[in-house]
């Protein structure tokens, strides 16, 4: 009977040594699964944490690059506004300073007439006409035209005949200035 209890106990304390085992083993199992997973969860966690940084990167890098290139862009649209007004500029300061040399060159060929100019008699200081005249580049003249006169047919065709007198023509300062057709008033000094 004791050989029996002994045996029994001796059972019963195996089975309870197996048991604790199992259930050591049981729980060594779960925290190695559970460390497993929290380490997977962690890698996952750090890997999507490098995926949103490198994105984060990206953008901003993105946004830098557009920011670059919208203000590469804003100064080479502002150099070309401030090369545009340095043209109209230069474009305005040619066209006055044209405008100024042609006046002069006409009123140089009008000084060229009005000293070949013969005054007939019965000019009235009233008598004025404009006149037209054609030339070659060399200041030929090839015609003459009264477009408007106010005085008689005499005063009319001495200035006509003036012109023809001055023959040739005092030469444009610029050959931009130059114009074949020419038309001035002449009014008698």
């Amino acid at each position: 009977e004791a050989r029996r209890k002994a045996e029994a106990e001796r059972k019963r304390k195996a089975a309870e040594e197996a048991r604790r085992k199992a259930e050591a083993e049981r729980k060594r199992k779960a925290a190695e699964e559970a460390r497993r997973k929290a380490e997977a969860e962690r890698k996952r966690k750090a890997a999507e944490e490098a995926r949103r940084k490198a994105e984060a990167e990206r953008k901003r890098k993105a946004a830098e690059e557009a920011r670059r290139k919208a203000e590469a862009e804003r100064l080479r649209r502002l150099k070309e506004q401030e090369e545009a007004a340095l043209r109209t500029a230069e474009a305005k300061r040619r066209a006055q300073r044209l405008a100024g040399l042609r006046q002069q060159y006409v009123a140089q060929i009008r000084t060229h007439v009005e000293r070949a100019w013969r005054r007939p008699p019965g000019v009235q200081s009233a008598d004025r006409c404009v006149v037209e005249v054609r030339q070659t580049p060399e200041g030929r003249v090839t015609e003459v035209r009264t477009l408007e006169c106010h005085g008689d047919e005499a005063f009319r065709r001495s200035v006509e005949d003036a012109v023809w007198r001055a023959d040739p023509l005092p030469p444009a300062p610029d050959p931009a200035v130059f114009d074949r057709i020419i038309q001035f008033e002449f009014i008698p000094q």
